[in-house]
């Protein structure tokens, strides 16, 4: 939205004396004026239509900025920016010839039934000189009013309506398709077509509540050469199975109104199956060379062998033990002193919740929106593109990871793996807030 009186930036309307055809600077100078032009007048609550200003004129273009803006209230909105440059056009209106251009454009929906009128536009146009004004004149316009009546959704609403009105297509997916237990599997719901896209959700399927999982993240892709909201909309989440066996996805359906057909439909996806494998563990068994000679121990034999060894395990034990306990205590003094000397930032008293933080946190800093909100590829290939390498970028994939299992998972991280988590998320956030030279626009692979 541009702020009042500013200039649209100096928006020249591309129409300059030099470009101009002789006919054209010879017509008849007439007073401009604007048109307000909404693509339809009797939308459904929830469609989006398209609202455009526009600008007519005779002779070489004014410059303009906003004296005030459209009253938009009860109205869901998004501007589209014309550029810097508003190229016009010649058309003819009421028999007479005029040059025009389109100086503001709004997408639009009403977010309830009823009457809006959409009015209180004026625009100043400093006109160029003429031989009869000596350094322009400044006049201000303003717009006709636009009225709306929005018509209320027919009914019965169908349940697991949640206000889509568009005309879409519903997938749901869920990779990877074989796992262990405890690996993440991500499920993404996504929305495709044209409609009121920013303001719904993909619908998730209903997932047990014994099966962990990460925050819920939605994306929006929205296609810029379109004027009418046109994209997808995914909603993204992580779960970790804990039992191996089958995982089981109930199907999901997206329900919504198609403001062409007048009625409502429903989108719907299949049930999924994630195969959970069981964690690999280690076995012992007789030792090869035995299994070869097909030698077998008597149990008495076997108590003799194990009853020294079983001794010599426990004393080192022991030992091991006073040894621990001697170094720990060595390492909280050494820990203690790093903390009130130089504030170590990667100390045991941070948790995985802490870290991510930390990780957002410095993500945000390369100018990354909301990155809590992507998933791990869309994060790395936004900070790539800030001009983070692309190892990097990895590297902040794999912590995420890390930090999701410790989180998430049953397998728990080890004191040895959290210590050196923290160790490479301060590594990663120091190289974050320290790269400078952008990287192309290929994008993190």
């Amino acid at each position: 939205m541009r702020n009042l009186l500013r200039p649209f930036p100096s928006v020249l309307l591309f129409v300059a004396a030099t470009l101009l055809p002789a006919a054209i600077l010879a017509e008849t100078v007439r007073e401009p004026f604007i048109r307000a032009e909404a693509t339809a007048h009797n939308p459904f609550a929830g469609e989006e239509i398209l609202l455009t200003y526009t600008l007519f004129f005779t002779g070489e273009g004014p410059q303009v900025s906003d004296a005030s803006n459209p009253s938009l209230k009860g109205l869901w909105s998004e501007e589209l920016d014309p550029g810097r440059f508003v190229r016009s056009r010649k058309v003819t209106v009421s028999g007479a010839v005029w040059r025009s251009a389109i100086i503001r454009q709004f997408k639009l929906s009403a977010i309830r039934p009823g009457r809006y009128v959409i009015d209180g536009y004026r625009l100043n146009c400093l006109m160029p000189a003429t031989p009869s004004v000596q350094g322009g004149r400044t006049l201000t316009l303003s717009a006709p009013a636009v009225v709306l009546q929005a018509r209320k959704l027919p009914e019965p609403v169908p349940d697991g309506f949640s206000g889509a009105v568009g005309t879409f297509s519903f997938t749901l997916s869920a990779e990877p398709a074989i796992i262990r237990e405890g690996e993440p599997v991500t499920l993404t719901a996504s929305v495709n077509g044209t409609g009121n896209l920013p303001s719904l959700m993909a619908p998730l399927p209903e997932i047990s509540p014994s099966v962990s999982r990460s925050v819920t993240s939605t994306y929006l892709s929205l296609d810029t050469q379109r004027a009418l909201s046109s994209g997808t909309h995914k909603t993204t989440l992580t779960l970790y199975p804990e039992e191996a066996g089958t995982l089981d996805i109930a199907s999901a359906r997206f329900i919504y109104f198609d403001p062409a057909a007048c009625r409502y439909r429903t989108a719907a996806s299949g049930p999924i199956k994630v195969r959970v494998l069981p964690v690999r563990r280690k076995e012992y068994s007789v030792s090869e060379t035995e299994q070869q000679s097909g030698i077998t121990k008597s149990p008495a034999e076997e108590g003799t062998r194990i009853l020294p060894f079983a001794v010599s395990l426990a004393a080192l034990m022991l030992a091991l033990g006073a040894l621990y306990t001697a170094g720990r205590k060595r390492s909280e003094n050494r820990r203690s002193k790093t903390v009130s000397g130089r504030g170590n930032p990667a100390t045991g008293s941070e948790s995985p919740d802490l870290l991510r933080s930390r990780i957002y946190a410095a993500v945000s800093e390369r100018g990354v929106a909301r990155p809590e909100s992507l998933t791990k590829t869309q994060l790395a290939d936004a900070l790539y593109r800030t001009g983070i390498s692309a190892n990097t970028a990895e590297r902040v994939k794999r912590l995420l990871d890390l930090i999701d299992r410790s989180l998430y998972s049953p397998l728990r991280l080890s004191e040895d793996e959290l210590v050196g988590l923290q160790r490479e998320t301060a590594a990663v956030t120091n190289e974050l807030r320290q790269a400078k030279s952008p990287a192309g626009e290929e994008g993190y692979r």
